[in-house]
């Protein structure tokens, strides 16, 4: 997979910013994966500081992320608005029913010209097993791992030993290695 990676597409992703922000109508919109610079840990999980939230909005009048896959309304200690709108291929939750919901899950903002803001959170189902097709036809890496989350909604993306062995059963580590140095 790694050869269909042009060097210049690979170097224009480096060069994407890991946060933005987007002007709409009057309203001030910050967008990022997670925090503002950095794009892991766990401080935006909802029973966090809300510290770590006021962080997140800054200055903005409205935050946008979506690292931790949940849909979550919130708001700073200012009243700014912050939303995750879920996700859409691997929805979480740590509430078990909610946790069996894999429905996509995403949001949609709307700005009048006034700059008054609705927000609507939807769940819409999709077919998972042609998605599994798809991902097996399109021979994407991991897809046993993939297979396992569609059909389950449970990741193995933090589990370092079963990463490993999979990495090193499909020589993605020397694939990666000889598309870095040649």
């Amino acid at each position: 997979m790694v050869e269909r990676l042009s060097p210049a597409h690979f170097q224009a992703l480096v060069k994407q910013p890991i946060a933005t922000s987007r002007m709409v109508n009057g309203l001030d919109f910050g967008l990022s994966h997670n925090q503002p610079e950095r794009s892991t840990g766990h401080d935006l999980y909802p029973n966090q500081a809300e510290t770590h939230f006021n962080h997140l909005v800054g200055h903005h009048d409205v935050a946008v992320y979506g690292h931790i896959h949940q849909q979550l309304p919130g708001t700073s200690d200012q009243g700014q608005l912050i939303i995750n709108p879920g996700a859409i291929g691997q929805p979480y939750s740590p509430y078990a029913k909610f946790m069996a919901d894999q429905r996509a899950h995403y949001a949609i903002l709307t700005v009048t010209d006034a700059g008054q803001l609705s927000v609507d959170f939807r769940k819409v189902s999709y077919d998972i097993s042609q998605e599994i097709a798809r991902a097996k036809q399109q021979e994407l890496p991991y897809f046993d791992l993939y297979r396992h989350l569609r059909q389950t909604g449970f990741t193995s993306t933090h589990d370092k030993a079963l990463l490993s062995r999979g990495n090193a059963a499909q020589g993605y580590p020397q694939e990666v290695q000889a598309y870095f140095h040649h």
